[in-house]
């Protein structure tokens, strides 16, 4: 396997909204906190790990060659995995909403050309929302404009 994938775990979408103001109140920290407990058991041996790994600065193939083939960013991540290595706060995410439309289809320098290469940007993950815009049909969908640095 020579993938590494990022998902991001969110009920409304924010990177900095926690407690209530991310989950509804029936989802109460238990739970949340099962959620991730999971997430964890189930992709035991694959998830990133930032006491071993500093996302912004590993090659990707080092994260394979490292078994830390599953990046996950929470939303309420203290709460949710209470400080946990194998986790990344999703408030490093850089979540743009204001996709234009001629973009969906841009090449590479042309997402460069918007962004900046990776020396001149703050390290994160880096989504391009569509959200309330339709890419291939779908609402609500996004597509990753900058993934590590």
């Amino acid at each position: 396997p020579t993938e590494v994938v990022v998902m991001w775990v969110s009920y409304h979408g924010s990177t900095d909204a926690t407690g209530s103001q991310q989950y509804p109140a029936y989802i109460g920290p238990d739970e949340r906190a099962e959620l991730w407990t999971l997430i964890s058991l189930t992709f035991t041996g694959l998830l990133f790990n930032s006491a071993e790994s500093k996302i912004a600065e590993m090659p990707l193939q080092t994260l394979v060659d490292r078994s830390h083939r599953l990046v996950v960013y929470l939303s309420d991540y203290e709460l949710i995995a209470g400080g946990s290595p194998l986790a990344l706060n999703a408030k490093s995410i850089k979540n743009e909403s204001n996709m234009d439309l001629d973009l969906i289809g841009a090449s590479i320098d042309k997402l460069l050309a918007r962004y900046g290469q990776p020396a001149d940007r703050p390290a994160g993950f880096w989504l391009q929302s569509l959200s309330g815009d339709s890419y291939n049909g779908r609402e609500g969908s996004a597509i990753p404009a900058r993934i590590l640095r």
